[in-house]
């Protein structure tokens, strides 16, 4: 594996971070996956001394928006979209030198709705948005992880609905497989560090992408095993506010 780029070693340019680090992640994930550790593609934050961990069912949104809402009540936080769990004890866990990418949209609101101004870090701007350092906003912990919501966003219904292990197991398995898809079609990733550029457009990774990699590397046994650990909702709302009310009053 090389890892190549316009002034790679300055760190101070999250595409250069991001991109070193996912690098390693998701390689590192490949080997790890057989012994039970996943990387999620999902943000991880506290609520009421419970852990929950935001993830992509393939159709759902707000990973890193759903963390935040929560932590800005809790102040305490795991990580921003690359998170790891060792299904053996069940422990979620981050890297601290991993920043909150925090999107344009995401910054309007937390402004406009949370009258939230992102702190100064050391961090060029980019069009991608703010990258923060996870300490100068909350507090970092671990923990064992209690919950994986994935939410979705509709004007004409609000729900929180406990997913049956078939849809607990088809949509975890898009959330351990994502990274390493992207890693194998580096065309699936909205950031691409090669060309140092960002996207809201959403990248779909097929089925059949997440199934191979489900079954050559990681083991569907592995999966059946995992999502027994944790409770598995499908959360929709029309507005990000209502994502800590809805879980402090369902779950």
């Amino acid at each position: 594996m090389s890892i190549i780029g316009y002034e790679i070693d300055d760190l101070t340019d999250p595409f250069n971070l991001i991109g070193i680090s996912q690098a390693i992640f998701r390689f590192a994930a490949i080997h790890l996956a057989k012994n039970g550790v996943f990387l999620l593609y999902g943000s991880a934050t506290i609520l009421d001394n419970r852990i929950i961990c935001f993830s992509d069912d393939g159709d759902s949104t707000a990973k890193t928006l759903g963390s935040l809402e929560i932590a800005l009540t809790s102040k305490q936080y795991v990580a921003d979209e690359f998170c790891f769990i060792d299904i053996k004890n069940n422990k979620i866990f981050g890297y601290p030198f991993i920043p909150i990418h925090v999107r344009p949209i995401v910054k309007r609101h937390l402004k406009t709705t949370h009258d939230l101004t992102l702190p100064i870090t050391n961090y060029k701007q980019t069009r991608a948005g703010n990258f923060i350092q996870p300490n100068k906003l909350f507090h970092l912990t671990t923990g064992m992880l209690e919950t994986l919501s994935y939410v979705h966003f509709s004007e004409k219904s609000n729900a929180l609905e406990k997913l049956s292990p078939k849809d607990a197991c088809k949509s975890f398995k898009f959330c351990i497989a994502s990274h390493i898809a992207k890693l194998l079609h580096p065309e699936l990733d909205r950031m691409q560090f090669i060309s140092m550029t960002d996207t809201t457009d959403i990248k779909i990774i097929s089925d059949d992408v997440i199934n191979e990699i489900i079954e050559k590397i990681i083991g569907n046994q592995l999966v059946s095993e995992a999502i027994q650990k944790f409770t598995s909702y499908k959360l929709t709302v029309s507005e990000p506010c209502q994502i800590v009310s809805f879980l402090r009053a369902e779950i």
